[in-house]
């Protein structure tokens, strides 16, 4: 028996029975907020909207070709046809608002990209380009980024769990896009016409003459914007509409394979006759009888990383031999709840990577952050060596994320305040300060944590006797220069601030500010829009500011490796600086800090 279905076999009853249906309220209202896209600089957009950020750094290239809107076509109309869209297609899941920053580029239909209530939209130039297009780009990305993987059910195996999840993502992607007109699909679509698309998916899903990684590769396809041919995405929807609520489809598929059989009004489809018999036996359903080692080894991974998807943490199987990053991404989702991280990261770790689970070797490093396409954001910790693995995994955004070696914890900014989580899992992450807060930098020495009140770029210090405001702001970003002084900028006026009050302007105006770094004997900083882009060089000295690496964009964050380089982030990444005049592109995330 497979290792994987043997322990959900051992939990599953008998028959397979739908679950009970969670109460859900029969009308959806979605307020819709549609504003023209602002061409702030990109600092600006991070720390005044990091919903808004992490859309940039989900659709890339668009930071590029975006443009503000002249005006917003038929705001009232468009915002109500969005709304209508998005509750067609989330249903009870819907949020309450959505937020749709709207620009204009040289595009042929509407696109879209959301990350949590926030969607950036791209909308043809032309002036007579329908609202209907917009609502449909909008509400297919929204299903698009709340669609996660169901939970392992007992009753069944990973072929009909992928096909049933399959099939609640295709019909509620083209609920999303049919307009009004089209809905319901029971309407004009008839049971034999979408009866052969969905026995052909069904087939393909089952034939265990085929390995399971092509078969899933297949579902998985068809679960994706656009991945489903228009008659099974039209066949898929018949199916989400007669199981009668979209996200409970997505969130229980097996039952919505199961009411589907247990249809007694025809308001189902005829069922494929290898699909009936396929859930008589469901937890063995397209397995093979003889299955490969690779193939126990595949069930048994995409069961983990079910659970894990699912934010929970299991104890590491045994007899499995697991990846790398599969190791290191269950330690990142340990490492909040305080599970214990370390289980996890065995085996062959590369050098230099952060884990909080060696005594040494994991020095120099960085760490940065990247939006998950599905909602919620990870910490990635990068070697000196280029080596990458998930450090942390938590809900919504994430912002300025550095490691604090002496205590073993990594800190960061959310939506919340100013958070901590050990990095061996040993607690449960503890929210530090509660507020809205950006920037952030731990003294060398430990005792202080330095960050900036949001909006009002108040410096404050957060230490074990509380949080102390000094007089002096950090809107363009601060650092420690040594013991207890910190350099900092209001975008416009450098100060050094000492954690007794102390506060001093400096001699020299470096304006439109972004970030600052402390990296050997200079402090750096990265400079935009209005002023040339920049990364900028200023000596504690003489307090002289020289220009080190002129920017194609405008940049935030800011880290001095101690190789000597410098990593940074813009709209389309980030970028290592080695000297010369030229960067390069190491991968896409956020603020890197120290690692």
């Amino acid at each position: 028996m497979l290792l994987a279905t043997s322990v959900l076999a051992s939990l599953a009853g008998a028959e397979s029975k739908p679950s009970p249906r969670p109460e859900q309220p029969r009308g959806t209202k979605v307020s819709v907020a549609v504003t023209g896209w602002e061409r702030d600089t990109f600092a600006d957009v991070v720390l005044s909207d990091p919903d808004l950020a992490a859309c940039v750094l989900l659709s890339p290239g668009w930071w590029s070709v975006a443009r503000p809107p002249e005006a917003i076509p038929e705001p009232q109309r468009l915002a109500g046809t969005v709304a209508e869209q998005v509750a067609a297609a989330l249903g009870a899941t819907a949020p309450a608002s959505i937020s749709v920053a709207l620009a204009t580029a040289d595009v042929k239909v509407p696109a879209a990209v959301s990350f949590g209530q926030v969607t950036l939209a791209l909308l043809p130039q032309a002036a007579e380009a329908p609202a209907t297009g917009l609502a449909q780009a909008v509400a297919s990305s929204l299903v698009a980024a709340s669609t996660r993987p169901a939970q392992v059910d007992p009753r069944c195996g990973e072929p009909l769990l992928v096909l049933g999840e399959s099939l609640a993502a295709a019909g509620s992607l083209s609920l999303a896009t049919l307009p009004p007109t089209l809905r319901p699909v029971s309407d004009w679509l008839e049971d034999k016409e979408a009866e052969p698309p969905l026995a052909t998916l069904v087939e393909q899903a089952l034939d265990t003459a085929r390995t399971w990684s092509s078969r899933r590769a297949r579902l998985q396809a068809v679960a994706r914007p656009d991945g489903a041919p228009r008659g099974l995405a039209h066949a898929a929807a018949l199916l989400v509409e007669a199981f009668g609520e979209s996200s409970l489809a997505r969130a229980m598929p097996f039952d919505l394979l199961l009411a589907w059989r247990a249809d007694r009004d025809d308001t189902f489809p005829a069922m494929p006759a290898a699909l009936k018999r396929a859930l008589g036996r469901a937890v063995e359903a397209g397995l093979q009888r003889d299955p490969s080692d690779a193939e126990r080894d595949a069930l048994a991974l995409d069961a983990l990383s079910r659970t894990l998807d699912n934010g929970a943490v299991p104890a590491p199987p045994a007899g499995l031999e697991l990846p790398l990053a599969t190791r290191l991404l269950a330690a990142a989702v340990a490492r909040p709840l305080g599970k214990g991280a370390c289980a996890w990261v065995t085996g062959a770790v590369p050098p230099g990577l952060r884990t909080g689970c060696r005594s040494e070797g994991e020095g120099g490093g960085l760490v940065y952050v990247r939006p998950r396409p599905t909602g919620g954001s990870e910490i990635v910790a990068r070697s000196q060596g280029g080596a990458e693995g998930v450090l942390l995994r938590w809900p919504g955004w994430v912002l300025f994320p550095v490691v604090d070696a002496s205590r073993g914890e990594v800190l960061f900014i959310d939506a919340t305040g100013v958070n901590a989580v050990a990095l061996d899992g040993r607690a449960p992450a503890r929210l530090v300060a509660p507020g809205s807060f950006r920037h952030l930098a731990p003294s060398p020495d430990g005792s202080h944590l330095a960050a900036s009140r949001w909006p009002s770029g108040t410096i404050v210090l957060l230490s074990s006797s509380g949080v102390r405001e000094l007089e002096a702001n950090g809107r363009g970003g601060l650092t420690w220069l040594e013991g207890d002084i910190l350099i900092a900028s209001d975008r416009e006026q450098l100060v050094l601030a000492s954690t007794a009050g102390r506060v001093r302007p400096l001699p020299v105006k470096v304006p439109c500010v972004t970030s600052l770094a402390r990296g050997g004997a200079s402090v750096f900083a990265t400079v935009a829009s209005p002023c040339d882009p920049a990364i900028i060089a200023i000596s504690p000295t003489d307090w002289t500011a020289n220009r080190l690496l002129a920017l194609s964009g405008d940049a935030l964050g800011l880290y001095p490796r101690t190789d000597g380089s410098m990593v940074f982030g813009d709209p389309s990444g980030l970028w290592r600086w080695s000297g010369g005049d030229q960067a390069e592109r190491i991968g896409a995330g956020l603020t890197p800090g120290p690692g």
